[in-house]
């Protein structure tokens, strides 16, 4: 499982982290996903494909076009600690403003996201694209 978190590891804000399941009932004690993926500001919302190896999720402290923006990185070995630079979504995904939750239907043609950008009907409006 991977979670977001503000823990004793974090490089500042919330921290994306990863837990493995123990039993039925107990997780192992997150492990932060470290510095190539988090930064001194927010990471969260991930998303992590069937394949195990892509990880989807937002940020504000990589840069890109506004407030939080979707990135994606892969999982380069077999640990949960090696992972490529950051890459941004860029338009339409990402807009000027608040862009997360980013998910793929499951035969991989269509990716959904959240966005408060301008134009929509509400705060934050869902949006789909064909991949």
């Amino acid at each position: 499982m991977i979670l977001t978190n503000q823990g004793k590891e974090s490089y500042g804000g919330s921290d994306l982290y990863i837990s493995f399941p123990i039993n039925d009932t107990a997780w192992t004690e997150p492990a932060n996903l470290g510095s190539v993926i988090n930064t001194s500001a927010d990471e969260d919302a991930p998303y992590l494909t069937a394949d195990g190896r892509t990880l989807y999720f937002n940020s504000n402290g990589h840069g890109g076009e506004g407030n939080h923006d979707i990135w994606v990185s892969y999982r380069l070995d077999n640990t949960w600690s090696n992972w490529s630079e950051p890459e941004n979504l860029g338009p339409p995904i990402n807009s000027d403003a608040y862009d997360f939750d980013y998910t793929q239907s499951s035969d991989g043609e269509w990716a959904y996201w959240a966005s408060a950008r301008e134009g929509g009907r509400g705060d934050h409006d869902l949006y789909r694209l064909i991949l």
